[in-house]
């Protein structure tokens, strides 16, 4: 297994249930897409910075770490979109962008008359979803508009996953949204009626006083064998074994045992992207006091697809000299990642652009996530039937941002599951 929050906490669930458990992680460092480091003398996370939990799983698994006192909220949220030439602010509780009050995207100047109207007649005119899978695009180009797309749904869809939204599946992509057509017919009437929102339109994050990379320590701390530039090359001779490697990489290792799951999974596209951190000295920056950040359509034009006013969002990362932090996410959409220096000119030439910041950061820091999301595409996953090739009682179990979903809810649901399957295994031969 490997030795990212996926891998962590599947050891850390088998060693509370009472196995010996070893951790091989390739690279010398550990928490994969969760690091914190300090920038102007407060933590700042190089790659997500919070997570939605939609059950009390991962709250759970916090609690149980003795950092549930350390759950945190932003102090601020709220998304702002650029769009015509000027920051437009997203009506709260529009999962994913779609419009559950279309007339207030139309008084935002997100949405015009006619495409307010066009978006709201979806809750008259569709009936349960059926059929083929569709992609994001044509399920929200038919249903909603193109407008609904282009302004709302394409620049959230940027900040969650990878890909662009004509080739991710609806399924996967957006799920939530997936199910309330399969159930309701009227996605509209669906969230209108949900007691609780999805997606990115929901101010319910969370993240941890000090940073993400503390959740990683303390699952380490409960773990006596973990090494590090570790490449495991096969399938160790162990009674059960998890992994939680990168799709290529556990294609890889299952290449004798499931050599079926093997070309599927070494065909999952990954995209690269880059977080790019600025700090700008004090009264150089400005931004809405309702918001937490922008998010940017593909239609800009722009490599820069969102910026978080960091220091603005969370209170446990502001600078005591005053100092603005605002993180910049640069690449994806299908596009190459340039050299540094050029992701750098992107971050700053976005933000001169989209907010007409004319000042130079006082510092700028890098981190360039190399093929570090998956793309779900159409029927992602539905080549193999991973219930058969990987059984509720398994001694061979995955787990990992490739399956479903790569947010840290996600990824500890893989891992609660991986790791119930092995504990069954191992329960049924007498090994605990």
């Amino acid at each position: 297994m490997g030795g990212g929050i996926t891998g962590l906490t599947c050891a850390y669930f088998l060693t509370q249930q009472g196995h010996d458990v070893v951790v091989h992680e390739a690279s010398d460092r550990l928490g994969g897409k969760l690091q914190t480091t300090t920038i102007a003398g407060v933590p700042v996370e190089l790659g997500a910075d919070s997570f939605l939990p939609r059950d009390d799983v991962p709250l759970e698994l916090c609690r149980s770490l003795g950092l549930g006192d350390d759950l945190v909220s932003p102090a601020v949220f709220g998304a702002y979109i650029w769009h015509d030439g000027a920051l437009r602010k997203l009506p709260s509780g529009f999962s994913y962008g779609i419009p559950v009050r279309p007339w207030a995207a139309r008084r935002t100047g997100l949405l015009s008359t006619p495409g307010a109207l066009r978006a709201a007649m979806e809750m008259l005119r569709f009936r349960r979803l059926r059929g083929p899978e569709p992609t994001v695009a044509s399920f929200v180009t038919r249903r909603f508009g193109r407008q609904v797309l282009d302004h709302l749904v394409d620049p959230l869809l940027a900040g969650t996953r990878a890909g662009r939204p004509d080739e991710i599946g609806l399924e996967t992509g957006m799920r939530e949204i997936a199910q309330l057509a399969g159930r309701r017919g009227s996605v509209i009437r669906g969230l209108r009626a949900s007691t609780t929102e999805i997606g990115a339109g929901s101010s319910s994050f969370v993240s941890l006083r000090g940073g993400l990379a503390r959740l990683i320590d303390a699952l380490v701390a409960q773990l006596p064998n973990v090494r590090t530039g570790s490449r495991v090359q096969t399938l160790p001779d162990a009674d059960a074994v998890i992994l939680t490697t990168p799709a290529w990489e556990t294609g890889r290792l299952l290449a004798d045992a499931h050599p079926d799951v093997r070309t599927v999974l070494e065909g999952i596209r990954y995209e690269s992207s880059a977080t790019v951190t600025l700090v700008f000295s004090p009264e150089s920056f400005f931004f809405p006091a309702d918001g937490s950040g922008v998010l940017i359509p593909s239609a800009a034009g722009l490599r820069l697809t969102a910026a978080t006013w960091y220091s603005h969002k969370w209170p446990h990362a502001r600078p005591a000299d005053g100092s603005q932090i605002v993180r910049c996410f640069v690449g994806g959409r299908g596009r190459p990642l340039p050299d540094d220096g050029a992701i750098e000119e992107a971050a700053v030439s976005g933000l001169a652009t989209v907010m007409g910041v004319d000042a130079r950061p006082i510092e700028i820091h890098v981190t360039r996530w190399t093929r570090g999301l998956p793309i779900f595409e159409v029927d992602h996953l539905a080549q193999i039937d991973l219930d058969d090739a990987f059984p509720s009682v398994s001694r061979i179990a995955v787990a990992g941002a490739w399956l479903t979903g790569s947010g840290i809810p996600e990824c500890i649901a893989h891992a609660r599951r991986a790791s119930d399957q092995v504990d069954a295994f191992l329960v049924e031969r007498g090994s605990r």
